[in-house]
């Protein structure tokens, strides 16, 4: 031990039955004897700062919203290809993710065409044929919102689900 205090380390703390994280606020504070230099114990408080933390994550996701809201402005005279992918950027900082795409649906909303793809997605990409029109029916999970027409969010990609279809060979894992 380094025998020296701790003050306000965060950390998280996660409850796997709620699936959910407790985030607290750490302070140590070793306490010696009389001329020791190793701590005879140390004085610990945790308080529960989860609400914090969820409201100023919160905040930080709708700053970053109004700044791209803002930014799409100067995008006015941009081509379609410069917009797609400054929203792709966009969408990929505020979900904090590593891989994302840009697609639209065709006219028969049958199929999905892809206009832009993260670096990271195409640098851990190693298809051989990276396609960019997509039959939603028959697409994986990712297509899931589109034929359920709700939102989806899956934060553990790992996890059974009923729409996962594989992955080709090559495809970022």
């Amino acid at each position: 031990t380094t025998g020296e205090a701790v003050k306000d380390f965060i950390a998280g703390i996660y409850n796997p039955q709620k699936e959910t994280y407790v985030w607290v606020s750490i302070n140590a504070f070793p306490q010696f004897k009389t001329n020791a230099t190793v701590p005879d114990y140390v004085f610990v408080t945790l308080h529960d700062i989860t609400e914090f933390k969820v409201l100023n994550d919160n905040f930080k996701k709708a700053n970053i919203s109004l700044t791209i809201f803002k930014n799409l402005a100067l995008y006015s005279d941009a081509s379609p290809t410069e917009l797609y992918n400054h929203l792709l950027e966009s969408i990929v900082k505020l979900t904090q993710s590593k891989f994302g795409f840009f697609g639209l649906m065709d006219d028969s909303g049958e199929k999905m065409v892809i206009h832009a793809w993260s670096g990271e997605a195409m640098a851990g990409c190693n298809l051989v044929d990276k396609p960019s029109h997509f039959t939603i029916a028959e697409a994986g999970i990712w297509a899931e919102s589109v034929r359920m027409r709700q939102l989806l969010i899956i934060n553990d990609y790992a996890k059974e689900h009923p729409a996962k279809k594989g992955l080709p060979q090559g495809h970022v894992p």
